[in-house]
């Protein structure tokens, strides 16, 4: 750990083909972490969907409470309003995930060059410094390769979560995405992409390079000869940091990119108006006011457990697959 040249990897060590239940073919091995990150996201999405669903409905149409939110939304739409359009979304945002984890993977061997450098006495505080900008940047553009895809899927799952608000109608994902094209074209999938950019670019960089700093520094914590980690001392592989480190570094990034994505969830909502009222509405500027965070609530409490879900999944695929 204590190594310049080897930074720590977004997953466990990989189990060698003696410890691992599975073993891929050879073919199959370049394709692995898109395998696997793929795999661990399935469960996290669905998990994590009625809060999203939540999240939505509170940027878009001024509920100010989680709890208000989901009653009226199980009020009007039952508990199906609430896994309203995810179809979609649980394969296009679990082939999301594995894009980001295959391009951060692929690109963080190359941003050595970022290193600083840092030279101290404290051996963590090197790994950290040393690894923290190479993560940002691998970060940062898995994020942008995500963008170009996520956009149009995003979209058309918050036509389909919010249709009901707009008109009291129920549409699915397909009808949403005839309806867009219908009325915009292929452009209007990336209505909002600007702010969508900015989100997962910022998102991902953010999201990876503190999942990494939060298991160095807890991993490091429970390892010391000190009687307050003695019980998460005894777990494998630290799988407890894995956990925290992963909900933690979830919640840090919404946190962090939650403005951005309201923009856009509001420049999207504009159109869904104009397509569904058959009128046009324009979209005014957002200023960086209080109300840009409505819904940050249920974003942060989706992503800390979702983002704890696929960490754990992903590291403990990672030991038993080689």
């Amino acid at each position: 750990m204590t190594k310049q040249s080897n930074p720590p990897p977004i997953t466990s060590t990989p189990s060698s083909s003696s410890q691992a239940l599975i073993i891929l073919p050879q073919s199959l091995q370049p394709w692995k972490p898109t395998f696997l990150s793929y795999t661990a996201s399935l469960g996290s999405v669905a998990f994590g969907y009625p809060l999203d669903s939540i999240k939505s409905r509170m940027q878009t149409h001024g509920f100010n409470s989680i709890t208000k939110c989901f009653l009226s939304t199980l009020k009007n739409e039952g508990v199906r309003g609430l896994f309203r359009g995810i179809s979609s979304p649980i394969f296009s945002i679990a082939f999301s995930r594995s894009i980001n984890v295959s391009v951060f993977s692929i690109v963080k061997p190359y941003s050595s060059k970022l290193s600083l450098n840092l030279q101290s006495n404290s051996p963590i505080l090197n790994v950290l410094a040393n690894n923290l900008p190479r993560s940002f940047a691998a970060g940062y553009c898995a994020g942008f390769v995500t963008s170009l895809w996520a956009c149009p899927f995003e979209f058309v799952k918050l036509f389909s979560q919010i249709s009901f608000l707009e008109n009291k109608s129920k549409i699915g994902n397909i009808e949403a995405l005839r309806q867009i094209l219908n009325s915009q074209g292929y452009k209007g999938l990336y209505t909002g992409y600007k702010f969508q950019f900015l989100r997962d670019t910022f998102g991902a960089a953010v999201y990876f390079s503190s999942y990494e700093s939060f298991k160095l520094i807890l991993n490091s914590m429970m390892l010391k000869e000190d009687d307050t980690w003695s019980i998460l001392r005894d777990f494998s592989n630290n799988w407890v940091s894995i956990a925290l480190s992963g909900g933690l570094s979830g919640s840090l990034c919404w946190l962090t990119i939650f403005p951005f994505d309201t923009i856009k969830s509001l420049q999207q909502k504009a159109l869904i108006s104009t397509i569904v009222d058959k009128e046009h509405k324009t979209f005014e500027t957002l200023k960086l006011r209080r109300n840009i965070y409505r819904g940050v609530s249920a974003s942060v409490l989706r992503s800390f457990f979702t983002s704890m879900v696929f960490f754990s999944t992903y590291e403990y695929l990672v030991k038993i697959i080689s």
